[in-house]
């Protein structure tokens, strides 16, 4: 989602600069409206022991980054991307579901795929993704698509990001929630 080049190179040296630096990564990302707030200061020596941290992503700026990938994809086929959706919704404690759909259109042929699934908590360092599904959509080459598509799903299913190895830090996630429209994620370190 983010390139490696845009992280960090030097672990930050407090809290209050980590997040700094989330929100300057989040906005060279495109994640427009994304931001990182420092809910408890560190309590910790270190700069970082006792911090409380909350991500709020909304689901437009997920849904933007999800169509400027779908598009560079679908431009490596050939095809040009014409609707990306994104809906976001509590899948309960620790877990948001997601629903997508992407239309696509190749020379004279329009495909719509639809792809549901579930972000959560994978254990106390990382979040992930699960029960991904691929509705083959509508259109004449629709199978096709789905065809190509549903392998790279099968990478995906039950792949974890390791929060505290991005941050290069120990960090707990509290919470993973889905509310006012946004992706939220509350971490402790």
């Amino acid at each position: 989602m983010i390139p490696g080049f845009q992280l960090p190179k030097e672990r930050p040296q407090s809290a209050e600069q980590a997040v700094l630096i989330t929100n300057e990564t989040l906005q060279s990302a495109g994640l427009e409206n994304a931001r990182v707030i420092l809910v408890e200061p560190a309590t910790g020596p270190d700069g970082f022991a006792g911090a409380l941290v909350d991500a709020m992503i909304p689901e437009r700026d997920l849904g933007d980054l999800l169509a400027r990938v779908a598009a560079t994809k679908a431009a490596e086929q050939g095809a040009k991307v014409v609707a990306t959706a994104l809906q976001l919704s509590s899948g309960g404690p620790d877990c948001v579901k997601l629903s997508t759909s992407l239309t696509a259109k190749m020379m004279m042929a329009t495909i719509t795929l639809r792809l549901e699934g579930e972000i959560f908590v994978a254990n106390r360092h990382s979040v992930g993704v699960r029960k991904l599904t691929l509705d083959p959509g509508t259109g004449m080459f629709a199978g096709m698509a789905s065809a190509f598509v549903r392998p790279r799903l099968l990478e995906l299913e039950g792949k974890t990001i390791d929060v505290a190895g991005l941050a290069g830090m120990p960090l707990d996630i509290r919470s993973l929630n889905c509310e006012g429209g946004s992706l939220n994620i509350r971490v402790s370190a």
